[in-house]
């Protein structure tokens, strides 16, 4: 099933969108609906040069809400009410915890309540590393312990976040 699209006389075959799409639950019952969008997003830019194109398409993916995000696969998760396995974002608004299938938002912990962050290394080969993050207040400290296999890489990455915004 491929669409076909006229353009000054020429014949233009499009590919399936479905072909590109993550495999997920739910997501192949919106199919028709994000094949049917992205055609007539494709469509409405026919007529543009390819600078305005690009410009609408960059405009376009910094409006979605995971823009800019560092993501990470967390097998576990000691938080409860967080799934695991879980999607750990980073980004500057700060540390989001999605549920894997929907990305619904679960949990979040701000930037700035970051108190302290270290790595765990596993105590049997086979298993793998976690990070501890100790956030919140003075008065009612909290952790969580995350283990994913990019321990190190996620502990890097959030403490260059946390340097970014605070320097002046």
């Amino acid at each position: 099933m491929r669409d076909e699209t006229r353009q000054s006389g020429k014949t233009r075959k499009r590919p399936e969108v479905k072909q590109y799409l993550p495999p997920q639950d739910g997501l192949a019952s919106k199919a028709q609906e994000i094949q049917s969008f992205c055609h007539n997003q494709v469509d409405a830019m026919q007529s543009l040069s390819p600078k305005d194109a690009k410009i609408r398409f960059i405009e376009f993916l910094r409006n979605l809400p995971l823009f800019g995000s560092n993501t990470f696969l967390v097998q576990k998760v000691s938080q409860r009410g967080c799934p695991s396995p879980c999607l750990v974002c980073l980004n500057k608004d700060g540390v989001l915890f999605l549920h894997p299938k929907t990305q619904e938002h679960v949990f979040n912990i701000a930037l700035e309540k970051i108190q302290s962050m270290r790595t765990i290394r596993p105590k049997k080969q086979g298993k793998i590393p976690a990070i501890e993050i100790h956030f919140g207040n003075a008065g009612k400290p909290q952790n969580i312990l995350l283990h994913l296999k990019e321990a190190k890489e996620l502990c890097h990455m959030l403490a260059l976040t946390i340097e970014e915004l605070t320097q002046p």
